[in-house]
């Protein structure tokens, strides 16, 4: 597929969910990957919701701001402090009479402090957003060091226990957080020994943490794996090909507890498909 150029209308799509899931993925892998796409998407972030704020918003892109956009509660955090400070922008800042004119600066002042505020929390924040990506593609190429070296010592097993070179097909998921019908397609192919699967994790609150793969029509469990860490809020996980046909499923990541409960933290829908 040939990639559209990226203009300010194609982020906005995609801060909305409103772009075909091969767009979706492609994106997100740059979101990674490009710090001028990440500033990019940061100013068309704000904007969005600042139009937002100010009721410039209508007809599908505000039905697709509310439903999708707003599905985060960080984002909801964001759109409640910028109503907030609009709020205050929006008072008279002056009138006849002199306390009054006096009140007027006080809260020009206040909004002062307020927008300096905000810009070093965004500063920051983007900042720990940089550092985090970048850990991630650390995280990434450690984990595909660790591939090239599982496949090196199948390939150098003794003869008749390995015969044929191992394939792998490699796929970084995310939690679900946009439309329910915007599931990630995985195309297949015929010949490929293991599903290599990098699930992003949002918190690391548990020592050990536990993988299941289930049918998503059937709500069967089809694997489970051993005790996983988390290492750059990532998840790496190997799934035997054997297992797979073209169909939906679902991958529960679950924290264990010290005590040994387990607690299912994030669901990850994936959709196979040959090639």
């Amino acid at each position: 597929m040939t990639r559209r150029p990226i203009d300010e209308k194609l982020i906005t799509d995609f801060l909305l969910g409103n772009l075909p899931e091969e767009e979706i993925e492609q994106l997100d892998e740059l979101s990674l990957t490009d710090d001028d796409f990440v500033m990019r998407l940061q100013s068309a972030d704000n904007d969005l919701v600042d139009a937002y704020v100010k009721g410039e918003l209508s007809g599908t892109t505000l039905a697709q701001f509310k439903s999708n956009y707003l599905k985060s509660p960080k984002r909801q955090e964001k759109v409640a402090f910028a109503q907030a400070l609009q709020k205050q922008i929006n008072k008279p800042a002056f009138a006849v009479h002199r306390p009054d004119f006096q009140w007027g600066f006080a809260a020009a002042a206040v909004i002062i402090l307020l927008l300096g505020g905000y810009l070093i929390f965004e500063n920051l924040r983007l900042q720990n957003q940089l550092r985090q990506m970048q850990a991630e593609q650390v995280s990434l190429h450690q984990r595909e060091q660790q591939l090239r070296k599982q496949i090196a010592d199948l390939k150098n097993q003794p003869s008749g226990t390995k015969t044929n070179e191992v394939k792998l097909l490699a796929f970084v998921l995310t939690p679900q957080t946009r439309g329910a019908n915007k599931i990630p397609l995985i195309h297949f192919p015929d010949d490929i020994d293991l599903l290599a699967l990098t699930l992003k994790v949002e918190t690391n609150d548990f020592p050990n943490y536990t993988a299941v793969l289930k049918d998503a029509a059937m709500d069967k469990t089809i694997w489970r794996s051993e005790k996983l860490k988390v290492q750059n809020n990532l998840v790496q996980i190997n799934v035997p090909a054997n297992l797979l046909k073209p169909q939906s499923y679902l991958m529960e990541l679950s924290g264990i507890s010290a005590s040994g409960a387990t607690e299912i933290i994030s669901s990850y829908p994936f959709r196979i498909a040959t090639q």
